[in-house]
């Protein structure tokens, strides 16, 4: 997930989409899935790992919706 999420911000992302707020919502993707291989990496707690991967979750769901108020 880490490196997709960066890849991501290094693609040619279309103009519709390349607005600020998804710009944001994809560089909070990257800061997050690095946040949390690193937890995974050292063994991190369950729930911390949980609370990780939901916030990851709710991030690519931001990004969802601001890429479908952009079609319109």
């Amino acid at each position: 997930m880490m490196n997709k999420a960066a890849m991501l911000l290094k693609s040619d992302i279309p103009t519709e989409f390349r607005t600020n707020a998804i710009l944001a919502s994809a560089e909070r993707l990257q800061l997050k899935s690095k946040a949390l291989h690193k937890l995974v990496l050292y063994n991190g707690a369950d729930t911390a790992i949980v609370k990780s991967i939901t916030d990851l979750h709710d991030t690519f769901h931001e990004i969802v919706g601001l890429c479908s108020d952009a079609k319109k």
